[in-house]
């Protein structure tokens, strides 16, 4: 974990470092810096132990909302909120099993220029809740520290408006993970957003 957590902040040093070298040359996150967007897309994770041959995705299709605020030299400065429908498992015909996570958190990101596109490597830091409902009648919540280094491709249609693809994988750092499997996942996202 902590090999995982130095190569992350190296990474958001580097996009700090590299956003003084642009800081000159104006773009469409400059020009309007307040940005929010919906998201939606799917990831795939597997809750269960290794050892079972079924499998639980506590992700599936996924939905949420980014807001943020791209500071002069490019850095990307915001929060994020998704929530993942889940999926079910059925151990057997009297037990099911239905688990899903959500992600709130803040995130930090550095916009690189390319013509009409805009790259941002991204990292988020915040809580990955995953909850889960055994036979609809026993509830559970578990939180749990999580980041999500991710990479946007934004295609700026004006300078206002912007549609793109992310791709991201989220770290949940439970003892065991969820159901003593995994509860991180790697997804795919389309965004939708404008910029004021």
């Amino acid at each position: 974990m902590r090999k995982i957590l130095v190569g992350l902040l190296s990474c958001v040093s580097l996009m700090a470092a590299a956003s003084s070298a642009y800081a000159g040359e104006p773009s469409p996150s400059t020009k309007h810096p307040i940005s929010v967007a919906v998201l939606g897309g799917y990831a795939i994770n597997n809750a269960l132990d290794s050892h079972t041959n079924d499998s639980l995705n506590l992700y599936g299709v996924g939905f949420g909302v980014r807001a943020g605020y791209t500071l002069p030299m490019k850095l990307y400065l915001g929060a994020m909120f998704q929530y993942n429908l889940g999926g079910t498992w059925r151990y057997d015909p009297n037990t099911e099993y239905t688990g899903r996570v959500m992600t709130p958190g803040a995130e930090i990101g550095f916009d690189i220029d390319a013509g009409r596109f805009t790259v941002r490597p991204s990292l988020g830091l915040g809580a990955g809740i995953a909850r889960g409902d055994l036979n609809l009648n026993d509830k559970g919540d578990s939180f749990n520290f999580a980041i999500w280094p991710g990479m946007q491709l934004l295609w700026n249609t004006t300078d206002q408006i912007y549609l793109g693809t992310e791709i991201r994988y989220t770290f949940i750092f439970t003892k065991d993970g969820t159901g003593d499997g995994n509860a991180n996942a790697f997804g795919g996202y389309a965004v939708v957003g404008y910029r004021f």
